[in-house]
């Protein structure tokens, strides 16, 4: 018999790293005495409840979108009008994709079928160039044609999502989702699971929208505030008034 028991020691997928925080623990008034006492905080560590936005490594799939090549949305969708190709591409019609693209004036003195063609003819030179060299027209069947789109905030690749059972309870399922671009010292990937993520500097994508609204802002709080103390700790008394009896604006110190 083999003396190896790597595969009993090997870390499993339900052995994620658990990173909530401790409630701790704080004085109260008993109701029974009115006595202190110790109690545990309420709440303290309750799990945010799961949504788009709450744990920003999710796909945002509210709304899909075909987006330019420097980023900004071309077109928007709903997620009623968006299909999934057995691959996992989602895409939209033809039809469906050009009731939302804006197209260049047509002259208004030419008759109602001409402007009509015209306005078609501006529509497919100005939309499938696009489509094409982005990649985004593709064919099903051969001849019917769709628009590639993506969720409005495609998932990241670092969210890893895993089903797996419990190896004391096999009829159990067990759900772990997890950040594969950190781990632990031990070599084991940090757990998201009943975390809130709401903004991520190594998302991939990124989602440059959460990052100005949440982590820039907070940067520039923070060195605001540090601005601020530091003036408070460089500001000098003697000298400020030194300066101002200079001024002879002491009024009834000055004297």
């Amino acid at each position: 018999m083999s003396d190896d028991f790597e595969r009993f020691t090997t870390p499993r997928a339900d052995e994620e790293l658990h990173q909530g925080v401790e409630a701790p623990v704080v004085m109260g008034i008993s109701t029974e005495d009115g006595l202190p006492m110790q109690v545990a905080q309420r709440n303290f560590d309750k799990a945010p409840a799961l949504s788009e936005d709450t744990l920003i490594c999710m796909a945002d799939k509210r709304s899909f979108v075909v987006r330019h090549a420097d980023g900004s949305i071309w077109a928007s969708f709903d997620r009623a009008l968006v299909s999934q190709t057995p691959k996992g591409e989602y895409y939209v019609t033809e039809d469906a994709f050009f009731a939302k693209v804006k197209p260049a004036a047509i002259p208004s003195d030419l008759g109602l079928r001409d402007r009509a063609s015209r306005l078609l003819n501006r529509l497919w030179d100005i939309a499938a160039l696009d489509l094409k060299a982005h990649g985004l027209l593709m064919e099903v069947g051969g001849s019917t044609r769709f628009v590639r789109v993506e969720p409005i905030r495609p998932q990241c690749q670092h969210y890893l999502r895993q089903q797996t059972d419990l190896s004391a309870d096999r009829d159990h399922r067990y759900y772990a989702r997890s950040c594969m671009a950190q781990k632990t010292e031990e070599g084991e990937f940090y757990s998201l699971r009943d975390t809130l993520i709401g903004a991520c500097s190594i998302r991939e994508p990124r989602h440059i929208e959460s990052e100005v609204a949440i982590l820039d802002k907070f940067d520039e709080e923070k060195m605001s505030e540090a601005l601020n103390v530091r003036s408070m700790e460089e500001f000098d008394v003697d000298k400020e008034l030194a300066e101002e009896a200079a001024r002879g604006g002491l009024g009834v110190l000055g004297g």
